[in-house]
């Protein structure tokens, strides 16, 4: 196995948004069997008891709770105890708003579990309810013309379910830079792995993609260069047989030895020694 399954929001709605219901009898493979997803997945949890990977994090789901994967994490879940309901909003990257998309990119610290309270929990079930109705009548033809806002509407609750769980950040320049950096790390690694070459694309200085990025962030534009590869290598190393110099190449390095003591340098552990403590 040399490659993580990857699914599209295409392979399942044209219109960039689905809606299905989690039961415990309905499991399905989009959530027990490992892959990362091209689009946002955001779940409401009802009832019942789960476990879900994402990226190495293990969070035990119990009762009311709402869930956000990002774009490109590695996730699996399967169902614990009770009896088990929810649903799954899955939802094009291009339809989310850039304001929650900022909002979305610092779950990796805050983690990607929330607890909503009573009322808004109960405004989420709400919302999908008619979302789900909206989905299944009406005339096809302009029934996007009303799923979509009520989709927007919806991740755009779970995005201030987050906002309120995270540090006010002051300045919009600095997000907005922050969040385009990190559209295009996306969209080049391997291949530039450099802040200035991203800061050629933004046309700024890498003095000031730098600055605008740790205001935003916390950490420099360097430090999330290799998060980034070393947050893949990790999922190559666990979820593949590839091996460490096979790895090393798929993400630009030709120096085995070189990418070796970048890994060890940022994970405190070697790459061989990471995939024999994780596959225990």
């Amino acid at each position: 196995m040399n490659n993580i399954p990857v699914r599209n929001i295409q392979e399942y709605a044209m219109s960039g948004v689905t809606l299905r219901r989690i039961l415990n009898d309905s499991q399905t493979s989009s959530l027990n069997h490992l892959h990362r997803d091209s689009y946002y997945l955001f779940i409401l949890h009802e009832k019942g008891e789960n476990r879900i990977v994402i990226d190495f994090r293990e969070y035990a789901v119990r009762g009311a709770a709402v869930a956000c994967i990002l774009p490109g994490q590695a996730h699996y879940g399967t169902i614990g105890r009770g009896e088990l309901s929810g649903w799954a909003l899955a939802m094009d990257a291009a339809l989310v708003k850039n304001e929650w998309k900022d909002v979305f990119d610092r779950l990796w610290l805050f983690g990607n579990i929330a607890v909503p309270d009573g009322e808004t929990m109960s405004d989420l079930q709400t919302c999908v309810a008619l979302l789900n109705r909206k989905m299944r009548t009406g005339d096809p033809e302009r029934r996007q013309d009303i799923v979509i806002p009520l989709a927007t509407s919806l991740v755009g609750m779970f995005a201030e379910i987050y906002r309120n769980r995270q540090p006010v950040t002051v300045g919009k320049p600095p997000e907005a830079i922050t969040r385009r950096f990190k559209s295009l790390l996306r969209e080049h690694l391997p291949e530039r792995k450099k802040p200035s070459q991203y800061a050629e694309l933004l046309h700024l200085s890498p003095s000031y993609l730098n600055e605008a990025v740790k205001n935003a962030t916390g950490f420099t534009a360097g430090y999330w260069i290799r998060h980034e590869i070393i947050l893949e290598a990790k999922r190559l190393l666990f979820h593949t047989d590839m091996s460490v110099k096979e790895i090393a190449f798929k993400l630009g390095y030709e120096d085995c030895a070189y990418f070796t003591r970048l890994f060890t340098g940022m994970s405190g552990m070697s790459p061989v020694q990471f995939r024999k403590n994780y596959r225990k």
